[in-house]
């Protein structure tokens, strides 16, 4: 199988979950025990990231230093030897990011910087050479982001400004003209996000604030109106994430505080009651991360510290 036919076949899976699973509704869940997944400090001074480059779909652990990107695959149980995937430095200014652009599985490496975007495309086995993905600085005053708003499987180009969120939509190749998704300012004083809450295959557009989490779903050319998906405050004193942790497809809203990791499940439409998936405290001094480790579909939750990366699987 091809990794392009694997990517594929994984998001009809994923998609069709909600209706042949019926999801996870009224399912006991929760994070395992500790697993070590290294057996020594792994952590970039430039970042630490998890993302699936390799396009088996289990998220491998890149960390970024002044010198070069690092890749540890996942073995679904570890992640095994440094592997240099760029053979010199590679970061950007306004910042490094990792998500598929050209749809063929594998996350790609993005740099931000002023003047412009660049892509290095994952061949599955290290990064290839520097593409200019836009003739010029794109980046945003509040943010910027790289997320599948289209539902194409390609990760487009978000950036939040004051005034607006504006996309730029991947071709595969480049990254296309100035897109307004909103028609006016949306983010959030705790944060903005974008991931598919609503398990149509679409990111959509979510910002935290004092009172509530609020949803903007993507119709696929543009951000919809103002939902309240909690009817209160949500949000994380050590982080607020938003990941598929049940397997439904849905992305999922996750806090975590000084004495534990707390879910609230999507419905597709809201976001449910708390359920506390540790038990006690679980976050990382230098990260906490959501991503699936083990390529079953569900994020786990992965913290990395001075000595170590430990994962939780989710079940």
């Amino acid at each position: 199988m091809t990794r392009r036919t694997a990517f594929f076949a994984a998001t009809l899976f994923a998609t069709l979950t909600s209706n042949a699973w019926g999801g996870d509704a009224g399912v006991s869940r929760a994070f395992d025990p500790n697993e070590s997944w290294t057996s020594g400090a792994y952590y970039g001074s430039r970042g630490t990231y998890f993302a699936d480059v390799t396009g088996d779909g289990r998220a491998d652990a890149i960390v970024v230093n002044n010198d070069t990107v690092t890749v540890r695959r996942s073995t679904g149980s570890d992640f095994s030897d440094n592997e240099d995937w760029t053979h010199g430095p590679y970061y950007g200014s306004r910042g490094t990011y990792f998500a598929d652009v050209d749809g063929d599985g594998g996350a790609d490496a993005i740099v931000v910087n002023n003047d412009t975007v660049t892509v290095r495309l994952s061949t599955g086995s290290d990064f290839s050479g520097n593409e200019d993905w836009t003739r010029g600085a794109y980046y945003g005053s509040r943010g910027t982001y790289f997320a599948d708003v289209t539902g194409d499987g390609r990760a487009d180009a978000i950036v939040v400004n004051n005034d607006t969120v504006t996309v730029r939509r991947s071709t595969g190749s480049r990254f296309s003209g100035n897109e307004d998704w909103t028609g006016g300012a949306y983010y959030g004083s705790r944060g903005t996000y974008f991931a598919d809450v609503t398990g149509d295959g679409r990111a959509d557009a979510i910002v935290v604030n004092n009172d509530t989490v609020t949803v903007r779903r993507s119709t696929g050319s543009s951000f919809t109106g103002n939902e309240d998906w909690t009817s209160g405050a949500y949000f994380g004193s050590r982080g607020t994430y938003f990941a598929d942790v049940t397997g439904d497809g849905r992305a999922d809203a996750i806090v975590v505080n000084n004495d534990t990791v707390t879910v609230r499940r999507s419905t597709g439409s809201r976001f449910s009651g708390n359920e506390d998936w540790t038990g006690g405290a679980y976050y990382g001094s230098r990260g906490t991360y959501f991503a699936d480790a083990t390529g079953d579909r569900w994020a786990d939750a992965i913290v990395v510290n001075d000595d170590r990366v430990t994962v939780r699987r989710s079940r």
